[in-house]
């Protein structure tokens, strides 16, 4: 026979409450197997903690393993997987991951409206500028800054550098970073007789502080030959520092020479700079 127990009152049991199988058929026992099923019809079902370090706690059925838990503030902890139908929706808005080298994986498009903040998870930042004019030597020993003026270039995001006016020589940074900073410069030595003439290009900051590592030189040996002077470095760079690029002799018979036999966009100087790390914390 079917026997039931109906409570009209409080129940209170002072030692333990052994249930033993449940209805075998409910909505929420697809697989039909032996289940204690707490049902409210038009209430919701409450577990009170009998005091502030008593959990409430869901074993396995070895019963040596508590597989969830909830304590009196409400942190879960959870040993399996956990598989959401619905949204993951968090009131103050951050993840922890304790692992060392976690990971998280999202299959489909991650959408975030507000800022994203790693040691290196960036936005990539870069610009490809060049030019085909001929840019004059200042004179012995003088620093001469190279102009970068030829058609605005496509290639261009987070780095700001005007073409067409008095600041195309200078390139202006919107973002933190370690970059990677290339430039190319087509160097002509003008001279009539033998030569040997040293050579060099750098990067700078606006006010005048050169860049460690930006420094290159080569030798120019011959007279009415051109060569090429081409280096690549990496650099500290802020929010809103400002670089220019530069190029210098020990004689005044030197420029960036221009040139015009082959394609649409020859080039006698060009210059490329690439995001490639956020700066160490």
């Amino acid at each position: 026979t079917t026997e039931y127990i109906f409570v009209n009152k409080d129940l209170n049991v002072t030692g333990n409450v052994s249930l033993k199988f449940g209805d075998l058929i409910s909505e929420q026992n697809p697989d039909v197997v032996n289940a204690i099923r707490i049902k409210a019809t038009s209430s919701d079902v409450d577990v009170i903690l009998g005091d502030l370090t008593g959990y409430f706690s869901i074993w396995n059925v070895a019963d040596d393993t508590a597989v969830f838990f909830v304590n009196n503030v409400g942190n879960t902890d959870l040993l399996g997987d956990l598989t959401i139908g619905g949204r993951m929706i968090f009131a103050f808005g951050e993840i922890i991951d304790n692992l060392v080298d976690g990971w998280l994986t999202i299959t489909g498009s991650l959408n975030v409206t507000g800022n994203i903040t790693s040691l290196n998870v960036f936005i990539p930042q870069y610009e490809n500028a060049h030019t085909n004019f001929t840019i004059p030597f200042l004179g012995s020993g003088t620093w001469t800054n190279i102009t970068i003026a030829q058609e605005d270039s496509a290639i261009s995001f987070g780095i700001t550098h005007t073409h067409n006016d008095a600041t195309n020589q200078s390139f202006t940074f919107t973002t933190d970073g370690v970059y990677e900073i290339n430039y190319n410069l087509d160097i002509e030595d003008t001279s009539v007789g033998a030569t040997n003439i040293d050579v060099a290009g750098r990067v700078i900051y606006v006010n005048g502080t050169e860049i460690i590592g930006s420094v290159f030189e080569i030798d120019v040996t011959k007279q009415a030959t051109e060569f090429e002077l081409s280096h690549d470095f990496s650099a500290h760079i802020k929010s809103g520092e400002t670089i220019i690029f530069q190029f210098i002799g020990d004689n005044a018979n030197i420029q960036i020479s221009t040139h015009g036999t082959f394609g649409d966009h020859p080039t006698s100087a060009s210059i490329k700079i690439n995001k490639i790390a956020n700066l160490p914390i």
